[in-house]
């Protein structure tokens, strides 16, 4: 637990991890203070990126899944435009979609590829990564260019679901259980601060080089 306290793109990232592995191993335990640290940690930011947008969707994702609803209510937000990859190009569709996977896909249950049998932690891994990017995509708006409803999101992580249990040598099919309405809101949570697009605010201003470089003002006079 303590290499995931630092806040670093680690320790985020282990979070995330986490906590869907809380969820594919029906661990509520786990869950539950994972998405308290990140309530805590991301309310405390003056202003929170896509990076904090995707912690906190997954987290969401996760307590609805384990039934903590009041903290997967807390956890809800819409995802404001933002300049990052639409979901076409976010989301590889690693277990659905053999085209759009490409090498990367991960074959079926019945018959898994190549890549699952020999390396099967380092896929486990990107499978979760894939599931972080569909549960942000699903509270992303202005980046579903797929133009998929809430419930084909569902659906993408569904089927996800199912071969990480598959991986993990766990029954493939689980019923989900049942809101626990007994684990109150935390008193100290009172929402999120603003949202920021990073890479619009990082965009340089003034002409471009080819590369994408500023232009030094100064380089024509010389």
């Amino acid at each position: 637990m303590k290499e995931m306290t630092g806040n670093t793109y680690h320790a985020l990232n282990q979070i995330q991890n986490f906590s869907i592995l809380g969820v594919l191993t029906e661990q509520k335990d786990v869950v539950a203070p994972l998405a308290l640290h990140t309530m805590s940690y991301a309310s405390e930011l003056s202003e929170i990126g896509f990076r904090a947008c995707e912690l906190i969707s997954t987290l969401r994702w996760s307590c609805y899944k384990v039934g903590l609803i009041q903290y997967k209510d807390c956890l809800t937000i819409t995802i404001k435009a933002m300049k990052e990859p639409p979901a076409s190009e976010a989301i590889q569709h690693l277990v659905t979609d053999r085209q759009r996977a490409g090498m990367d896909w991960f074959g079926t249950i019945e018959e898994p590829s190549r890549l699952v049998r020999r390396e099967p932690v380092a896929r486990l891994n990107l499978l979760l990564r894939e599931m972080s990017q569909v549960a942000t995509y699903r509270q992303f708006p202005s980046g579903n260019d797929l133009n998929w409803s809430p419930q084909e999101y569902d659906l993408e992580l569904a089927s996800d679901f199912r071969f990480a249990r598959f991986m993990l040598g766990l029954p493939t099919d689980r019923d989900d259980p049942e809101a626990d309405a007994t684990i109150p809101t935390p008193e100290w949570f009172n929402g999120f601060p603003p949202q920021i697009d990073e890479n619009a605010r990082d965009m340089p201003y003034g002409p471009l080089d080819p590369w994408g470089n500023p232009l030094d003002p100064n380089a024509a006079a010389n």
